[in-house]
């Protein structure tokens, strides 16, 4: 009887173990789904959040950004081939700050920029002007933009966030490359990988 009664036991506990995991993962299933992550800071966006808000808004109410970076390389520049991220690092002007006015200063110009997310799925273009910032806990935002053309009143480019691994297509309005420059010519002296390419950019965008 003893024995009967033990296993019994056991087996309502099995059960109530199992129900309880269950009870549990769903719960936490319905938090993933629905977006209630208690650790989420306001500086941190969700893939589908990505897609849907105002893109400028959020990016000139980040308060953790720790560094600034703007890569340019202008259009009066001919280069062989179409530049991507990589060949702009490493052949274009970049610009980095750390300094908090200066920093508010780039946020106030994407504010104006209206970066929205493009219908075109599959854009393509010449990769001449980049914004990398860095956050307080290691998530790198990444902004490409192309080139300004005559008769188009805005810019194609692409966002990245780190954290989600998303990247949308986005435009921005024409006067963006240019209002990315003045921001450039207020940090001071471009870095480069090489002399040439140094002399370049104070040959052109600080003459």
């Amino acid at each position: 009887m003893q024995k009967k009664w033990l296993s019994g036991f056991r087996n309502m506990t099995t059960s109530g173990c199992v129900l309880a995991t269950i009870m549990l993962g769903c719960a936490l299933f319905s938090m993933q789904i629905f977006g209630q992550d208690i650790s989420a800071s306001p500086d941190k966006l969700k893939g589908s959040e990505d897609r849907t808000m105002d893109l400028s808004s959020h990016l000139a109410s980040l308060q953790s950004i720790q560094e600034a970076t703007v890569s340019l390389a202008p259009s009066s520049w001919l280069l062989y081939g179409r530049l991507d991220e990589k060949t702009l690092r490493k052949l274009g002007c970049s610009y980095s700050t750390r300094d908090p006015s200066m920093i508010a200063r780039l946020q106030d110009i994407l504010k104006q920029s209206e970066i929205k997310a493009a219908a075109n799925k599959e854009s393509k273009f010449d990769v001449r002007n980049g914004i990398f910032l860095t956050l307080a806990d290691g998530t790198i935002i990444k902004i490409l933009f192309g080139q300004q053309f005559s008769g188009l009143n805005t810019v194609q480019g692409t966002f990245n966030r780190s954290s989600t691994n998303v990247n949308l297509f986005v435009t921005a309005i024409d006067s963006l490359p240019n209002d990315l420059i003045q921001w450039a010519l207020e940090t001071g002296a471009p870095s480069a990988q090489n002399f040439e390419t140094r002399l370049n950019c104070l040959r052109t965008i600080h003459r």
